[in-house]
C-alpha cells in the first residue's frame, strides 16, 4: 500500500459545484490506482485517520482528469478521461449514438410485443 491522495477535481462538466470537489485515490507502491472514492461524503476526521495510517498527501490544487490518471494510473475510467479531455467531441458523438440506442430499443421493444394477445 503506497497511501491516500486526495486532489480537488476539476471536470468539464461539473457545473453544480462551488469549487472542486475532492477525490480520494488509493494507491500502490508503483503509484498505480488500487481504487477511489469521493471523500466528500466521509467524515473530515475519518479521512485524515485514515491518512494518517495509509500515508500520502493531501493537496489544495485542483487536476483535471487527465492529470489525476497521470499521477494514479487506473484512478479513472477511461471515458472518463476521455470526456473529460474532450466534452464538444462527447456531447457530439454521443447525442446521435444515444438517439439511435433509444430508437433501436423502441424498435426492438415493439417487434418484441408485437402480435401478441
Amino acid at each position: 500500500m503506497g497511501g491516500l491522495a486526495i486532489r480537488p477535481l476539476y471536470l468539464a462538466f461539473n457545473y453544480y459545484a462551488v469549487r472542486p470537489p475532492p477525490y480520494a485515490v488509493v494507491y500502490g507502491t508503483d503509484r498505480r490506482a488500487l481504487f477511489s472514492f469521493s471523500p466528500a461524503l466521509w467524515n473530515g476526521s475519518d479521512i485524515r485517520r485514515l491518512q494518517e495510517t495509509l500515508g500520502g498527501d493531501t493537496s489544495s490544487w485542483s487536476v483535471n482528469a487527465r492529470e489525476l490518471n497521470e499521477a494514479f494510473p487506473g484512478a479513472l475510467p477511461g471515458w472518463m478521461v476521455l470526456s473529460d479531455s474532450h466534452p464538444i467531441w462527447t456531447i457530439m458523438l454521443g447525442t446521435p449514438l444515444m438517439f439511435i440506442a433509444i430508437c433501436l430499443g423502441i424498435l426492438i421493444t415493439d417487434l418484441l410485443t408485437t402480435g401478441k394477445p
